[in-house]
């Protein structure tokens, strides 16, 4: 059930932190919102179920497990950066309106054209989809498979019909989208195109970290993280073939 504004309305919501310079971060790591734990004490993932600090480590994206309070230094110390799509505290995700999930959607993408990560993280298979949905939209009339079609042989005039085709599962692994940033955004921080380190920003997708979701233990989230961390490595090491990934379009009012 979606929770009335005044639920949570005493709870504050929480900081990005994502430094402030272009071309720095290797993960840009994107939850839902804030859970009452985590706005309660101003940190994230700072709920003690949640097992997303041991999956960084576990990772080895961070050299010693972190607290929720250590958040703040992930940027300078760890090229690693957290935001939230959501502003609004709830403490389940299923008492969001769909309608607050697409409408973080433009100040994320704002965030990615200006910072140029090199990965963006999603944690948690519904928050990729909302954002995904809103950002590159399907065409008018998919609704995520195939459509069937209706095909006639020139040769004997024989209508077949062809089965829709069902869309494939999300792998957690790396999406076929990807971020190209322009001479445009480049020039906003006085560097040109040819100095960015940064030339894409490609997109990963994780299961939740909550202890919540029961389908997926500790371990398994654990090898999540690591196939990221090695995703990332791949990019960096300019090993990774992104020529066949969808552009995701940015508006010129994001630039």
């Amino acid at each position: 059930m979606v929770a009335p504004p005044e639920k949570y309305a005493h709870l504050n919501a929480l900081n990005d932190h994502l430094g402030t310079e272009p071309d720095k971060l290797d993960v840009m790591f994107c939850g839902i919102n804030p859970g009452k734990r985590s706005a309660t004490i101003g940190h994230h993932f700072a709920h003690p179920t949640n097992h997303f600090w041991r999956c960084l480590h576990g990772a080895q994206l961070t050299d010693r497990l972190l607290d929720a309070t250590e958040d703040g230094i992930l940027p300078e110390s760890y090229q690693l950066g957290l935001v939230r799509q959501v502003l609004a505290v709830t403490q389940q995700a299923a008492e969001l309106a769909d309608t607050e999930y697409t409408a973080g959607v433009p100040a994320l993408l704002r965030k990615i054209v200006l910072l140029r990560p090199c990965m963006v993280c999603f944690v948690g298979k519904q928050i990729w989809e909302s954002f995904i949905k809103a950002a590159a939209p399907r065409p008018t009339g998919s609704r995520g498979s195939t459509p069937s079609a209706g095909i006639t042989s020139a040769e004997r005039g024989v209508h077949t019909e062809v089965k829709r085709v069902p869309k494939p599962p999300l792998a957690f692994d790396l999406q076929p989208y990807k971020v190209v940033h322009s001479d445009r955004e480049s020039l906003t921080h006085s560097i040109r195109q040819s100095d960015a380190r940064v030339r894409e920003t490609l997109f990963f997708v994780v299961v939740s970290t909550s202890g919540l979701v029961a389908g997926y233990q500790r371990p398994e989230k654990i090898k999540q993280f690591q196939l990221l961390k090695q995703r990332v490595d791949e990019l960096k090491s300019c090993s990774l073939d992104t020529s066949d990934m969808t552009i995701i379009p940015i508006p010129p009012d994001l630039l």
